[in-house]
């Protein structure tokens, strides 16, 4: 494990959850999905993401707000990229 926090985002939540599903069912790989307010959000999978446990999958205004959660990934994953053009 190299110890990097990774965002994979996606445009809205049905997708993240898509997303998610997909990567446990498919590739043996346990992202987390993150939507709603940050406030909500698991301490144990916010734990997770920050020690670089966990994949975060979320959508992009998780990301691109005034105060996201997610303000230090190591690297940003943009799914279907030209739908954050107006973020």
């Amino acid at each position: 494990m190299l110890n990097e926090r990774v965002v994979y985002l996606c445009p809205t939540n049905q997708l993240v959850n898509q997303v998610v599903e997909e990567a446990k069912n498919k590739y043996d790989i346990h992202p987390i999905a993150f939507t709603g307010s940050n406030k909500n959000y698991n301490p144990l999978d916010k734990a997770a993401y920050r020690d670089a446990e966990a994949i975060a999958v979320t959508n992009y205004s998780s990301l691109f707000n005034s105060g996201p959660f997610f303000n230090n990934p190591n690297f940003i994953i943009l799914d279907d990229a030209h739908a954050a053009e107006n973020w």
